[in-house]
């Protein structure tokens, strides 16, 4: 796409300084494209190929693909050159080997790290453009959109209507959790359900000490979201009087938690506080479902005399749960934070923070 971009005439090898503006329309019709999607695509190509040989490098060694190619050049676009070389070099080398998702949550934080002053604008530059969009489908149905919006507040409203759903899910309720939420999200906002006795959504923030003391400004980190601005921490630890909210106050240098604050009206007990604060997420492979939304599953079954302690448990949503016990995925400990699985292929994966 690139070479596309400056070639200037199909007889010759010369190519042209300027990209030809009617580029996106020759990779659009061989590649049968949209305008916009060409555009997209010749953006990624031309930044790879132009400003970030390393990516360029990776992508065409079948490291990365297309996908985190874009992630790389999309989130990083707004940092000055020998910034953005400098994060991607200390990314490549794990890229391979993480989600898309955990590649953006990576990112986000070394981007942030990089210019605090400059994530703190754009985040506030975002929130003031927060909006609710309602979008017809194809099907007759719609969609209801909140975006823009500060990412503990979504978390915990999210988290409030899962409550609230669970509520609902008896035995002889025939409608799936998923269109049980929906139900529920649009029962709220129409005003025709009520969540009175219902304990308020939440969340958990890792967040190291000297950060939460004021004393550096390093990201925090939002189960099932990835790192958040200090802000949005020392927002949460506030706000502690609310009864809503489970803070973790990890070490600054090793990231391991050393304190649980449990600030919801209904705290859970000590042992799943501990777990959920080694684990702010599902500890399946790529998997970042909040762990307050997961089961505490026994490593080592109950009824094989497993034990009901904080090594011998870890979150997993329940599809990874299913997993893990239907088909036959292992998984072991390997330190306090760390867990190694086994797939049923023989194939080894590591989550979590390394030993």
């Amino acid at each position: 796409m690139s070479e596309t971009a400056h070639c200037a005439d199909p007889d010759t090898t010369s190519r042209t300084e300027a990209v030809n503006e009617f580029a996106p329309e020759e990779i659009g019709a061989a590649l049968t494209l949209t305008r916009r999607m060409a555009n997209r695509e010749l953006s990624v190509a031309l930044d790879a190929v132009g400003s970030l040989p390393a990516v360029h490098q990776a992508l065409a060694s079948g490291r990365i693909d297309a996908r985190k190619a874009t992630i790389l050049s999309d989130q990083t676009a707004h940092l000055e050159e020998a910034t953005r070389r400098q994060i991607i070099d200390t990314l490549l080398e794990q890229a391979p080997n993480l989600t898309t998702g955990q590649l953006a949550a990576h990112l986000r934080r070394l981007t942030t790290e990089a210019n605090p002053e400059d994530a703190k604008s754009r985040f506030e530059v975002s929130l003031s453009e927060r909006k609710v969009v309602a979008e017809p489908n194809l099907e007759g149905t719609a969609a209801l959109i909140i975006s823009e919006c500060s990412p503990d507040d979504i978390f915990a409203a999210r988290d409030h209507i899962n409550l609230l759903a669970r509520q609902l899910k008896t035995s002889d309720e025939l409608r799936t959790i998923d269109q049980l939420r929906a139900d529920v999200a649009v029962g709220l906002l129409t005003g025709r359900l009520e969540g009175k006795g219902v304990q308020r959504g939440s969340v958990i923030v890792s967040v190291d000490l000297t950060t939460l003391a004021g004393l550096s400004d390093s990201p925090a980190e939002l189960g099932g979201y990835g790192p958040v601005r200090t802000e949005i921490a020392r927002k949460v630890a506030r706000e502690q009087t609310s009864g809503m909210w489970t803070a973790v106050v990890t070490d600054p240098e090793t990231g391991e938690p050393l304190h649980v604050v449990a600030l919801r009206r209904r705290p859970s007990a000590a042992q799943a506080r501990k777990i959920k604060a080694l684990h702010p997420t599902c500890v399946y492979p790529g998997c970042r479902m909040p762990a307050e939304n997961c089961d505490l599953d026994h490593r080592i079954e109950h009824a094989r005399g497993g034990p009901t302690t904080v090594r011998n448990h870890a979150p997993l949503c329940r599809r990874h749960h299913i997993t893990k016990h239907k088909g036959r995925w292992r998984y072991r400990k390997i330190s306090r934070t760390g867990i190694e699985w086994l797939t049923p292929l023989g194939h080894r994966y590591r989550t979590g923070r390394p030993p």
